[in-house]
């Protein structure tokens, strides 16, 4: 097992409800990506896309459960005396030494299970992945802020900025208004992620509504709009779009990164078992109707158009205010994850470095210089380019992979073969894919995943 201290093992943390946490889990999953899936959805056909997003969310949920097994067993290690890393406070009120109730993030569970290579690898593909999604959303946000707000024909966009600087403006007063969020645990963003979420189905409703208006109006927003394609004219598979369509579908459920953040704060656990199944299932029911009513209420032609982001559709909708509402879509849904992403990062952050850093700073100057670790590298790059995209394409395609499918298995792998004759009360949080068999689908999955990723890399 790895060795060294971890400082941010099992650090007391506020609570909230499990209303709140699915709220949070929702936020995370559904982001600005939700709106490339209509596109690749026609290309593939109605039919092979439903197999895959059904066949996705069954993977990410499972793996998922392994994520959350492995969180049990790594608190009763602690409460036990089992773990070899912390050397923290192991008092616990709880009624299970399996009880989910200290903060253990992934960077701290792998530390435990996780041989010296296999750790730094680790570390290496978190730390590209969620610095990879901080440099888009430092990007995508202004660049969005920036469309919403600006003309690029104009000559002055805000204040004395013309249309190319206000991309700064709007980068200094994104990271102003939510970088402070970083600095704090999760539940002190619980307002943001609330009404984000609100926004979130807002979005969707208004979007899934107008197309099914559409669909049975069989007319366009306008005299000259398109009108609805006729059933025969969509495709119900499309066999050469698939690794496309994988290429977009694959990280429509990631949530693993943050689940021990989002997860322990849950005040009331017996119905954790629950509550990630429920909220992917809540995603795939959204995915589906979103796709759906935008393959029979538009032509392929126009999902193609508009490069992936299907709240554009909606631009000449005859509403004004409910069409400007869709166009800023993404910078709402990006600016509530940008915190989660942010302080997942800070928090594995602090957990392989902390014990260096407590040599030279003390705890509060330590409160400030992880989160600015976190934050300032993607701001600096957004600062110096706006094409990140390439970067990411490379960089998060397959660490996301390692994240979402092989770094859980492999983790309730080493868990399971952990041995606590002293730990006490009933093990709770197993995962219903206890057999091995399931462990070796799970690998034999990511490496399929990682063929198709590369594949669509190559031929894109």
């Amino acid at each position: 097992m790895a060795g060294g201290q971890s400082l941010y093992a099992s650090e007391p943390v506020s609570k909230y409800s499990i209303f709140v946490g699915g709220a949070l889990t929702f936020n995370l999953i559904v982001g600005a990506g939700a709106l490339s899936l209509p596109q690749a959805f026609a290309d593939a056909g109605y039919i092979l896309a439903t197999m895959m997003l059904v066949l996705l969310a069954f993977f990410s949920c499972m793996t998922a459960g392994f994520v959350i097994e492995t969180l049990s067993i790594t608190n009763a290690m602690i409460k036990s005396g089992h773990d070899k890393v912390s050397l923290l406070n192991k008092s616990s009120k709880s009624i299970s030494d399996f009880d989910i109730d200290l903060q253990c993030e992934l960077g701290y569970m792998a530390q435990i299970f996780l041989n010296s290579k296999e750790l730094k690898a680790f570390y290496a593909v978190l730390a590209v992945y969620l610095f990879g999604d901080l440099c888009i959303y430092c990007v995508a946000i202004p660049k969005s802020m920036q469309n919403l707000f600006c003309s690029a024909s104009s000559t002055e966009c805000v204040f004395f900025f013309s249309f190319e600087d206000s991309y700064y403006f709007f980068l200094i007063l994104f990271l102003a208004i939510v970088g402070p969020f970083c600095f704090f645990d999760l539940t002190k963003t619980k307002i943001i992620q609330l009404f984000t979420t609100a926004m979130r189905w807002a979005s969707f409703v208004c979007m899934i509504l107008i197309a099914m208006i559409g669909i049975v109006l069989q007319r366009g927003f306008t005299r000259t709009s398109p009108h609805p394609p006729k059933p025969d004219e969509i495709a119900p598979y499309n066999v050469e779009s698939m690794s496309a369509l994988f290429g977009v579908c694959v990280y429509a459920f990631m949530c693993h990164h943050s689940l021990p953040s989002l997860l322990t704060p849950v005040e009331n656990k017996e119905n954790l078992w629950m509550l990630v199944p429920g909220v992917l299932g809540l995603v795939l029911l959204f995915y589906l109707l979103l796709c759906f009513t935008a393959v029979f209420r538009f032509s392929l032609e126009e999902l193609n158009g508009t490069n992936g982001l299907y709240n554009l559709n909606f631009g000449d909708y005859h509403y004004r205010a409910v069409a400007n509402f869709l166009r800023a879509f993404p910078m709402i849904v990006l600016s509530a994850n940008f915190p989660i992403i942010a302080v997942t990062l800070r928090n594995n952050l602090r957990t392989l470095l902390g014990k260096v850093a407590s040599k030279y700073m003390s705890e509060n100057q330590m409160r400030f210089f992880f989160p600015l670790l976190a934050i300032v590298p993607p701001a600096f790059v957004a600062f110096l380019t706006q094409n990140v995209e390439f970067l990411v394409s490379y960089t998060g395609s397959y660490a996301g992979v390692a994240i979402q499918y092989v770094i859980p298995a492999l983790l309730v792998q080493r868990a399971r073969k952990i041995k606590m004759p002293g730990a006490q009360g009933p093990k709770l949080h197993d995962s219903w894919f206890h057999h091995d068999r399931w462990l070796q689908l799970t690998y034999g999955w990511a490496l399929m995943s990682w063929g198709i990723t590369t594949a669509n890399i190559i031929y894109k």
